[in-house]
């Protein structure tokens, strides 16, 4: 054979490898293919299984599950911290049908501290919870005389308090202010250990009163509005509005001096 033979045999030889090399290689890339394509349904299969125990009919609902439940725990986070303290208040009351009368003096203590703590816009029922819970305890004790009334101020509470209206049912910032000279009043006359509480239930009112008017009263309003502050001894709110009323177009100037008179006063 001569060496011309010999070569090509080797280059056809060399051919043959790589053709089959290459081959080789495709199949198990193909294999690799399909193995990965498997293992991936099985795999989205067991993920997407709706959990029957739980009633859930398809992925969808599944996959709505899971991602509602952290959003569960926020809005639970979020409750309004009133509306717990209701909860939790509201579930050591006695029945009201209890003949004992401390079953009713208790009660009593609920309620106040629910018209002090609760939500505002409940606060108005409270109160009237303490009158009538006063009632069923006189009735209980009429032949009792050792029974002791309570003190003057938790009656002045009791009384004002109902003076408190919803806002949300007026829908006008004069509502608020009137909310708020009434929380002052307490504030002054009400139990000395709750006067602290009423004078930011009076700051709360006269921040939505500002807020739903945008700062644009009348004047006997704009002045009530001074007159409470400077009753609260929040002297730089009332000083605010002073500032805002000089900023008025023509604003009348009897009307600013009252309202520096007002701040100014001892």
């Amino acid at each position: 054979m001569s060496k011309q033979t010999k070569s090509n045999n080797v280059v056809s030889c060399s051919r043959r490898q790589k053709i089959l090399g290459v081959i080789a290689l495709g199949g198990l890339f193909l294999c690799g293919v399909m193995i990965g394509m498997t293992l991936s349904s099985q795999y989205i299969s067991r993920v997407g299984q709706p959990d029957m125990s739980s009633g859930a009919t398809d992925v969808s609902e599944t996959k709505d599950t899971v991602v509602a439940t952290p959003a569960e725990y926020i809005e639970i986070g979020a409750r309004p911290t009133c509306e717990l303290v209701e909860e939790l208040l509201t579930s050591r009351l006695n029945p009201e049908n209890d003949m004992d009368p401390m079953a009713h003096r208790f009660n009593y203590r609920v309620y106040q501290k629910l018209a002090s703590r609760g939500c505002p816009q409940n606060q108005a029922h409270y109160y009237q919870m303490m009158g009538r819970e006063i009632e069923i305890i006189g009735a209980l004790n009429e032949n009792e005389p050792e029974y002791k009334e309570e003190p003057i101020c938790v009656k002045i509470e009791t009384e004002v308090g109902q003076q408190i209206r919803d806002c949300g049912e007026w829908g006008s910032y004069e509502c608020h202010i009137d909310n708020a000279k009434v929380y002052a009043n307490l504030s002054e006359r009400g139990c000395q250990q709750n006067s602290e509480h009423y004078v930011e239930l009076a700051r709360q009112e006269l921040a939505l009163a500002r807020a739903v008017s945008d700062d644009k009263m009348n004047q006997d309003d704009t002045i009530e509005v001074v007159e409470t502050y400077k009753r609260l001894h929040m002297q730089a709110a009332a000083e605010d509005i002073l500032a805002k009323a000089k900023k008025l177009t023509n604003p009348a100037i009897e009307f600013i001096l009252q309202l520096e008179k007002i701040i100014n006063e001892q």
